[in-house]
């Protein structure tokens, strides 16, 4: 019945659909966006460093990377130019801001971007070059936490989190499924905790506005991390046919869905993370989860 409240509940098993659902990227069609194409541009890394030591948190350093990752694999200076060109011209340029661009690509750049990105950063250092405000943290470990999908009860849309820690804060990768659309991930989404929280409100009302129970499964990081390597090479792939793809993020985000390309950055930094046991982070009583229609005290937890 239209107006019953919706279930979110944490489980593994598949639910029963209790009303028709069209999938979201069915559903209201002028709320959903074209992702369109984003025109080439030769990325800025000396700019981009001056940027950096304005900022304080850890997490904004490595999205700024992940940008200029995007920038310059669009632009098609991966990985040859990045490491022939912009690398050295960074360690060569020897301020503040080099130093903290080579910091910023070292924490997500992985082994073959990263690790001589972190070298030259190192040598800086030794030089006598004063690392920016955040590299303390930065250097501090990331954590991954609770893991789970959330789908609709006609298993559409699929939805994948994986929340990551660093010290006293935590950032959530959500990543939108376009389930039956081959299983391509549409939208990653960068949250904080309230973001988190914002977003699960919203999946939940989409269900109850059209009938259909909502479910979150806890299905292990490992499982997690399969499905979202699965809907990155899916949309790899699909990138490559020029096959346009529809925005599923603008359903759950009240502000503007962030660029794909980037994120793939980020999340791909992230995955390896994903591997042991889920640790339980959260507090059962916090208020925000607890506001979700039809949850529990433990809706939204990992065990």
């Amino acid at each position: 019945m239209v107006g019953e409240p919706v279930s979110l509940r944490d489980e593994t098993r598949t639910t029963r659909q209790t009303g028709r659902m069209s999938p979201p990227s069915r559903r209201r069609p002028n709320h959903l966006r074209v992702v369109p194409d984003t025109p080439a541009r030769p990325p800025d890394p000396v700019a981009l460093g001056r940027e950096l030591l304005t900022t304080s948190d850890p997490w904004a350093v490595e999205r700024t990377a992940a940008t200029f990752l995007a920038d310059a694999e669009r632009a098609g200076r991966l990985p040859r130019s990045v490491l022939g060109e912009d690398l050295p011209a960074l360690e060569k340029k020897a301020t503040r801001a080099a130093l903290a661009m080579l910091l910023a690509i070292g924490s997500i750049g992985g082994t073959e971007l990263g690790t001589p990105a972190t070298e030259a950063a190192g040598r800086l250092v030794a030089a006598g070059v004063r690392p920016p405000p955040w590299a303390a943290k930065l250097a501090q470990p990331v954590e991954p936490g609770d893991a789970w999908r959330l789908y609709y009860a006609d298993g559409a849309t699929i939805v994948l989190n994986c929340t990551f820690h660093r010290d006293s804060t935590m950032r959530s990768l959500v990543v939108m499924v376009d389930h039956l659309g081959g299983d391509v991930a549409t939208d990653i989404l960068d949250l904080d905790d309230d973001g988190l929280a914002d977003a699960l409100d919203r999946m939940a009302e989409l269900g109850r506005r059209n009938e259909a129970q909502v479910t979150l499964e806890t299905a292990g990081r490992a499982v997690i991390r399969d499905d979202m390597e699965r809907a990155l090479r899916t949309r790899t792939e699909r990138d490559r046919s020029g096959i346009p793809l529809r925005s599923l993020g603008d359903e759950v985000l009240a502000e503007e869905v962030p660029d794909y390309p980037a994120m793939a950055w980020l999340l791909r930094a992230r995955l390896p993370l994903m591997t042991e046991a889920p640790k339980a982070r959260y507090d059962p009583t916090r208020p925000r989860l607890s506001l979700l229609p039809g949850g529990g005290e433990n809706s939204g937890r990992t065990e």
